[in-house]
């Protein structure tokens, strides 16, 4: 069986372990249509990163198909673990928050074909304005016992638009699911701006864009 067979055969198995049988088809099958928010932020105007003493022995590491080898990263869930290979060997890279070498979270980041990267099949299917000095920033996961803890989660998303700024890029850009409220709280407190919104419909692991429309800004 293929690492992306198996990371799938994995995500559904666990998924239901830790969130049971309904949620897990809540997300996988949309039996009415979902709304994704497109979100941006000006890598240029983001707030200050503190770190508090409860994160003092967390670290966020920047990983790439180079480096990944050479760290002794533990993950809580097989399929992240799957997930990080596919998405490394697809020439993507990431960002994990650790503690003690344990993944406690995890963030993708797909940059222009400019960069010696892949343009990331989102960028075509959101229809993204999106520049050489972009990036697009994807598929964020918490381990299942840091799931709500904002520290954390502030923590790795503020660190890693600290670093991308730091590494001259310019804005970046996701989407997050309308009904997932605090994930749409921590893109705002850091000071993403809502852009447009997309309807969407899904059957396990194939999704389709529906009608996009602009948020009214007025």
């Amino acid at each position: 069986m293929s690492i992306r067979l198996r990371m799938r055969f994995y995500h559904i198995l666990e998924s239901i372990r830790e969130d049971g049988l309904g949620y897990t088809l809540q997300e996988m099958i949309y039996f009415k249509k979902r709304e994704a928010i497109l979100m941006q932020i000006d890598l240029n105007e983001i707030k200050p990163l503190q770190k508090t003493g409860q994160q003092k022995d967390l670290e966020l590491i920047a990983i790439d198909k180079e480096n990944f080898d050479l760290l002794n990263l533990k993950y809580a869930l097989k399929n992240r673990y799957l997930k990080t290979l596919c998405n490394l060997e697809d020439g993507y890279q990431g960002y994990v928050l650790t503690e003690n070498d344990i993944v406690l979270g995890d963030l993708w980041c797909a940059f222009s074909e400019k960069n010696n990267s892949p343009l990331h099949p989102d960028v075509l299917w959101l229809e993204l304005d999106f520049g050489e000095k972009d990036v697009y920033g994807y598929d964020m996961y918490f381990a299942p016992e840091k799931r709500g803890n904002h520290s954390i989660a502030s923590l790795l998303l503020g660190g890693v638009l600290h670093d991308l700024r730091k590494k001259g890029y310019d804005r970046l850009q996701s989407y997050v699911m309308a009904d997932k409220i605090p994930a749409l709280w921590l893109h705002r407190m850091l000071g993403f701006k809502e852009i447009d919104r997309v309807g969407l419909k899904r059957f396990l692991f194939f999704k389709k864009k529906m009608k996009r429309f602009q948020i009214n800004k007025s």
